[in-house]
């Protein structure tokens, strides 16, 4: 398997994600330290997507909820960006002011294309504003992905309706029903299990029927994360003891509906359930 955490740089948290991935349980206190230095090195990496003078000025984010009550958090919430960077993502939770209307959005970490793990807000300690009706009980996880497509009628493939969709990645472009929609990466899933493996330990309140994406918790309003988000699978193997650096969807770029459909398989055999 090709190096899919090689962006961590801190070494005692690369050994403990490299444990993780070869389906070592990880006791609390190990855990709440991973998540703790990755937050630390997250302010570097932050800081490197929107620049050191933004960063200065609009970070750490004052939009952010308070504290969690007794027993919480119990779940966590996946959603898709419906942005091409993480950059824009990043700003878009900072503490810069919004216009009147645009609400007061955040999420407790984003998830790069690359894999990299962005922590905006400390999910061990505050609640973020990422899913109105699950923001007191769930931690949320924004991944950088367009979502659903749409073609204007001069032919541009546009994402969130407006916004022209990159020419570089018009090739990744999957069909789904009626629908085109953008892939996740695998690297994207690699960081997603093992992350929620560190929170998981980290949080002995966290139930895997409570992990959920944003249209479970908002069917009318939300899509995310869509039809190329395999939910089921990943969070089996995010409460399962076991490794998974060698399976062969590790080894893929981005996830296509073949390879969802091969990664669903795999887990299911891993797991003994195929």
């Amino acid at each position: 398997m090709r190096d899919a955490l090689a962006w961590i740089r801190n070494r005692n948290l690369k050994r403990l994600t490299d444990s993780i991935l070869d389906g070592q349980p990880i006791d609390r206190e190990a855990a709440r330290n991973g998540l703790d230095t990755l937050q630390l090195e997250s302010q570097a990496t932050i800081r490197s997507r929107v620049t050191t003078e933004y960063y200065s000025q609009y970070y750490p984010t004052l939009r952010k909820g308070g504290a969690w009550s007794a027993g919480k958090p119990v779940g966590v919430v996946d959603h898709f960006t419906g942005a091409t960077t993480a950059a824009s993502t990043l700003r878009w939770f900072s503490s810069e002011p919004r216009k009147p209307g645009e609400g007061n959005s955040s999420a407790h970490v984003v998830i790069d294309r690359d894999g990299t793990i962005m922590v905006v807000i400390d999910p061990l300690s505050k609640t973020a504003f990422h899913a109105t009706v699950a923001n007191e009980t769930h931690i949320g996880i924004e991944h950088v992905n367009c979502g659903e497509l749409q073609q204007s009628p001069s032919g541009l493939v546009l994402f969130m309706g407006t916004y022209k969709y990159p020419a570089d990645r018009l090739s990744q472009i999957q069909l789904v029903g009626t629908g085109m929609w953008e892939p996740y990466t695998a690297l994207q899933l690699v960081s997603n299990i093992v992350l929620k493996r560190l929170l998981r330990y980290a949080i002995p309140t966290l139930e895997r029927s409570r992990f959920v994406q944003h249209k479970d918790v908002s069917p009318i309003r939300k899509t995310d994360c869509g039809p190329l988000w395999p939910a089921p699978e990943i969070d089996d193997l995010v409460f399962k003891n076991v490794a998974f650096r060698n399976m062969n969807w590790t080894q893929l770029n981005t996830m296509t509906t073949k390879d969802m459909t091969n990664f669903k398989q795999e887990v299911r055999v891993l797991l003994g359930h195929g």
